[in-house]
Parts: C-alpha cells; structure tokens; sequence
C-alpha cells in the first residue's frame, strides 16, 4: 500500500507502513509461529490469533526526538544523519501537536523525550544519563488495557499461593493485580532504580501494607536464588528482548510452581525460553499462545504464554 507518511522512505521509525493492516497482522502471526514449530515436537497447543491493536496510528504516549537548529529530528533510515520532521503519525494526538511547534533552543543537538502523563499533559525532557535510566514503559496505552485484562483473567491463584512478578518495570501489572486477585503475598523485581524508586512511591499512595506486596531491586536471577516460587505460586515474567537469563529459565524449570505466564517482545527468544523450561520440565503443559499487535506499522510483536501443572 501507498505509506501515508511523508517520511516513511526515509525515518528509521516505520518499517511496515508499506503493509496493508491485514498482512501486518498476517506476518506477525507467522512470526509466532515460525518461533515456536519446533515445540509442537513435544507439547501439543493452539496460537490463537493475534489481538489486533484498537490505533492502528496516533498510539503512541513516548518518543524520543533531537532538536538540532530549531527543528525536531529522527535518525534517518541505517544512518547517524538526522532528518527534520513536523509530525509522526504514530503518536498520540498532543506530541503531534508539540512537533509542530519548534523545539527548546540549543547550542548543539539535544536529545528529548516526549511523553503524555495520565491526564494526557505533554512532558518534554532533556535526556541525560539519569533520565535514560527511566527504563521501559508500554507506550500504546490502548493496547495495554487489553494485555493487562489477559494476564488478570488467565491467573488462578491457588490455595495459599504466592505470587511472583519477575521484570515487573515500574508495576504496570502488579498494582492491576494487587486489586483484582487475591494471593497471599507478591513478590515484584525490578533491575531499574528510578522504576522501582517509582513502584514504591505508588505502594505509599495508596498505602499498600508490606504484607501483600514486596517490591524489590535487584536482578531477577539474583533474587531468585534466595527465594524461590513453590508447587502452589504462580509466576509472572515480562524480560526484555534478549530474553531471561539461563539462571532465571532453570530456577523456574527446577521449583516448578503451578502456573507460568510469560510475555514476550521477541517471538525468537520466547521459543528458546520455552525450549529450555520444558527440556527441565516436561510436565508443563502449554494452556495457549496469544499474540498481541503492540506496536502497529512495525515489525514487532508481544507473546503471552500460559504454562500450568496438573
């Protein structure tokens, strides 16, 4: 199809406006499943189809933009070159309003971010390197909903049952589940000072009782070898695209706790994850995949799998 964005041939941003939405969903779904064929070797499941994004465009709540000499800029396309811009047809609709405005002034190229805050006010930020440690956050809201109402609706917490949230970010699942299910204790980990640091500044609003919810700093594989999940907790892991450590996969693998939900950036590393968890433990068996289109016009697709034993 024609890209409707004027910079799409040139933007390193956009790599499948080329793409009609139904062959978007279409490759990303053979993404999946390509990943995963080897599995079916062993375990038999279903892929359901992909969960198409409510905003194919004007979805985004965060970009990252340098202004250079009065303008904002991308990247160009496999380049350090900047191109000038006066829009972005991913973002939510007031960033596109602060690109059409001209940029703090500098003294050479600065690089922004740009974000919507709950209540959709425009923040725009000098990045430094303390700011960069902000980390991850989900960046289609719209979406999210939808991917937080899964995870809630698959979970069963058992009979005196823990919960543990490995990667969990700054909570964007653990406050939705401290409301909706009722375990005897979560466990949430994070790598990220300013996440966690944000984390428990939301546990002091809402005066969220040590009792229910531990929200801690450190790596996930670290803390994992001091606390492990047993046969009757469930377990939550959203990694980044290079996947979960080896330590992470053979704890699970070993303590074999009742229910395994994993969501996946990365189809590729969700298989070799996957792999390795039932080599350790057969037993697993996989409930369902489910795709998720994340991120519209690009080649990026999220994975939830529900792992359970008998």
């Amino acid at each position: 199809v024609k890209p409707p964005c004027p910079y799409f041939e040139k933007c390193g941003g956009c790599s499948w406006q080329h793409l009609s939405r139904k062959e978007q969903l279409y490759q990303k779904q053979i993404l999946v499943e390509d990943s995963l064929r080897g599995l079916s070797k062993t375990h038999e499941f279903s892929i359901s189809p992909i969960i198409p994004s409510p905003q194919e465009y004007h979805y985004r709540n965060r970009i990252q933009v340098t202004a250079v000499d009065g303008t904002w800029n991308f990247r160009r396309r496999h380049s350090h070159d900047f191109i000038s811009i006066q829009d972005c047809l991913l973002v939510e609709e007031p960033l596109r309003t602060a690109l059409r405005a001209p940029p703090p002034q500098t003294s050479q190229a600065t690089r922004y971010d740009l974000r919507l805050t709950e209540d959709l006010k425009t923040v725009i930020t000098p990045l430094d390197n303390q700011v960069e440690l902000v980390g991850f956050s989900q960046v289609n809201r719209f979406q999210n909903t939808q991917l937080i109402d899964e995870v809630l609706s698959s979970l069963v917490p058992r009979p005196d049952g823990n919960f543990f949230e490995l990667y969990a970010g700054g909570g964007n699942f653990t406050f939705p589940l401290l409301e909706n299910k009722n375990f005897s204790h979560i466990w949430a980990v994070e790598a990220s000072p300013l996440l966690v640091h944000q984390a428990h500044q939301e546990i002091q609003r809402k005066n969220i009782s040590p009792k229910k919810l531990s929200f801690h700093l450190g790596d996930v594989g670290g803390f994992l070898s001091s606390r492990w999940p047993y046969k009757n907790d469930s377990v939550f892991l959203d990694p980044p695209r290079v996947g979960a450590s080896p330590s992470v996969i053979q704890t699970l693998g070993l303590s074999r706790p009742s229910q395994i939900l994993y969501l996946s950036c990365h189809p590729v590393t969700l298989g070799r994850d996957l792999k390795q968890l039932l080599q350790l433990t057969p037993q697993y068996k996989i409930d369902f995949v489910k795709p998720f289109e994340m991120f519209p016009q690009t080649d990026h697709v999220e994975t939830l799998v529900s792992l359970s034993l008998g």
